[in-house]
């Protein structure tokens, strides 16, 4: 009986809390909605024709794979790859920023040039402190040294990638969820609008999205199955993976452990199974510094949560880049030419000088509550293809602004029901993993330097949450209507 109550007690909290948390982002998008003076018939609309979409393709696409797989899967790549190269053809961009650091070095390489020619020459830029560049940029090029160093294989390549995650989150899905379930979040996971925009350019999150639903659908067939060392061991290489492109692996691991401890509780298959886990993730992690330099022949720093830190730490920015900032990073780059995790260290203390000087004042919580509002921004999509020279979109803003912040506001509330009917409902087993990322991404995000991109792990959240809930209405309703 006490394990039982300590048992519920563990898995209410987080759901709790995470309830807390959409609450507030919701807030926010709502005040974005309004600062956009949308009509409410326009509000109206946008979400009739979402639901409209979501519901409609859902079904077809269920229908589709209890009859032919085979139609199912070549559906989902028209629904993916059509529209975005539809998109990618009309809004052509030109690549800034990371982007063009990615696209640059990627070329480079593909065309043969050695690490110590591009570190010589500068091509690399603040790449050997941001080793998350120069891992992406290789799997680019790869990607050019078959296609030719062209902007748009770049995307085309994230397009599919897309793809690729949109398989495995509905495989994942499938080993935990009913049918329709898998269904609906992989539709609603395709077709997320400001995350449809941002999939089209050169980042490195289709990557990291790829690499977080393979380790979900690892995952799940982890836990369904009795220890598996190869599994074990397949899931710590994923996570690793993710790490170096996106450094929020450690998050997601610590999701998965604490979901497998309290819904399961069986001590002996837990350890077996996530002690080879964590090992190989540490040793990975601990080693990172070592591994950089057997790849690269300059120095780089083995992490940059410092510069992350003092970056999100800064109150007049709100926690977002500034460039007096950035002159900072620079003058101490400069001064440790071999020793760039230096730079990392003593940016860090000086992150946690800002955020004990924000604390004796008394403005940490509402520091915070700016750099959520900032967080839950869902305008990521149109911004980065404004600001990647995309022709045109500027003059639809109010329109695709709308139209992707009120159907993430959609998305959340309808997230939020679904962790609400679990509870009542007795199935807090099923949404546990889910509130775990939620309350994991948001409050590490808090901690660091914040933009709304940085959200996009949670789609997959909030896709599979709307897709329960939903599933969940029409069980109750089918229900009670045959009683």
């Amino acid at each position: 009986m006490i394990k039982k109550t300590i048992q519920t007690i563990l898995l209410v909290v987080p759901i709790l809390i995470a309830l807390i948390l959409m609450g507030t982002k919701l807030v926010f998008l709502n005040e974005e909605v309004v600062d956009l003076h949308v009509p409410v018939w326009q509000i109206a609309l946008i979400l009739l024709v979402g639901l409209l979409l979501i519901s409609g393709l859902s079904y077809l696409l269920y229908k589709l794979y209890r009859w032919r797989k085979g139609l199912f899967y070549l559906a989902l790549i028209i629904l993916i790859i059509v529209p975005r190269l539809v998109w990618i053809l009309c809004f052509p961009i030109e690549p800034t920023s990371d982007f063009y650091l990615y696209h640059v070095i990627a070329s480079y390489r593909a065309d043969q040039n050695s690490w110590s020619t591009l570190f010589q020459e500068n091509i690399l830029d603040y790449a050997p402190f941001f080793t998350h560049i120069l891992y992406f940029s290789t799997v680019l090029s790869w990607v050019y040294s078959f296609t030719g160093n062209f902007v748009i294989a770049g995307q085309l390549f994230n397009a599919l990638l897309t793809l690729l995650g949109a398989i495995l989150l509905f495989k994942a899905c499938k080993n935990v969820f009913q049918l329709p379930v898998a269904v609906m979040a992989t539709i609603i996971f395709s077709l997320w609008p400001s995350y449809f925009m941002y999939s089209t350019l050169l980042g490195a999150e289709p990557l990291f999205m790829a690499l977080l639903a393979l380790s979900m659908y690892i995952w799940t067939k982890l836990e369904a199955k009795k220890p598996s060392l190869f599994l074990s061991i397949v899931l710590a290489l994923a996570l690793v993976c993710m790490n170096y492109i996106r450094p929020l692996a450690a998050v997601i691991l610590i999701a998965f452990i604490i979901c497998s401890l309290i819904t399961k509780w069986e001590w002996r298959n837990f350890w077996r199974k996530y002690v080879p886990v964590v090992v190989i993730f540490l040793v990975f992690l601990l080693a990172g510094g070592l591994i950089n330099k057997i790849l690269y022949p300059f120095p780089t720093a083995s992490n940059f949560t410092g510069y992350s830190m003092y970056i999100g730490a800064n109150e007049q920015s709100t926690g977002q880049w500034s460039e007096k900032d950035m002159k900072y990073f620079w003058t101490l780059y400069h001064e440790n030419p071999d020793k760039p995790s230096n730079v990392s260290k003593k940016m860090q203390e000086k992150a946690i000088d800002r955020l004990q000087q924000t604390t004796k004042e008394g403005r940490l919580l509402s520091f915070e509550t700016k750099k959520m509002k900032i967080f839950s921004d869902e305008g990521y999509g149109y911004e980065w293809n404004v600001y990647n020279n995309a022709p045109t979109i500027f003059f639809h803003s109010n329109m695709i602004l709308a139209i992707s912040n009120v159907i993430a506001e959609l998305m959340i509330l309808l997230s939020g029901i679904g962790l609400l009917i679990a509870l009542f409902c007795r199935r807090m087993k099923q949404v546990f993993l889910f509130a775990l990322m939620e309350v994991g991404f948001t409050l590490s995000a808090l901690l660091v330097e914040v933009q709304g991109r940085y959200h996009i792990p949670l789609i997959f959240v909030y896709s599979i949450l709307v897709a329960f809930t939903l599933y969940s209405i029409i069980e109750i309703t089918t229900r009670r209507i045959s009683l």
